[in-house]
């Protein structure tokens, strides 16, 4: 049986916790995780999976100092401008702090010197590997795990 549909927990090791062996229940076991999952991504306002993308992406400051992004594994480039997200862009040029999570993923950034484009203009941002995650929490993970077990 596939156990490919879920994302955070593995099947397999859920199958294990609850002690199922039919097809049936097993199908029952991988929805609920499903639903775990999905219930954890509407709870938090974000996914905990790896995405495989570097593409840019452009966020609005939410002040000169503090611009909250996307889940990054990490940040490559971070530029600023004035405009539209089609304008000309160039290499912010303060210093700035990579916010990170329990998990390794940087979600905010803080300008140490300089200041972000605020409240109009736009920061372009490019993760070096990938946008998401490597691997999700151990406490979403866990969080999984309790919700499907329910």
């Amino acid at each position: 049986m596939s156990t490919t549909a879920t994302r955070y927990v593995d099947a397999n090791e859920m199958f294990d916790r609850v002690n199922v062996s039919s097809d049936r229940d097993r199908v029952l076991v991988v929805n609920a995780i499903v639903a775990a999952e999905q219930a954890i991504d509407v709870y938090c306002g974000r996914t905990f999976t790896f995405l495989d993308d570097v593409t840019p992406r452009y966020f609005r400051a939410r002040s000169p100092r503090f611009c909250r992004i996307d889940d990054a594994a990490d940040v490559a480039t971070v530029e600023v401008g004035h405009s539209t997200q089609a304008g000309t862009f160039s290499t912010f040029g303060g210093e700035y702090v990579e916010w990170q999570t329990n998990g390794g993923s940087t979600y905010m950034l803080e300008a140490d010197s300089g200041c972000f484009p605020s409240p109009r203009g736009w920061v372009r941002v490019t993760p070096a590997t990938t946008w998401g995650w490597t691997a999700p929490p151990e406490v979403v993970r866990e969080a999984t795990r309790i919700q499907a077990h329910k």
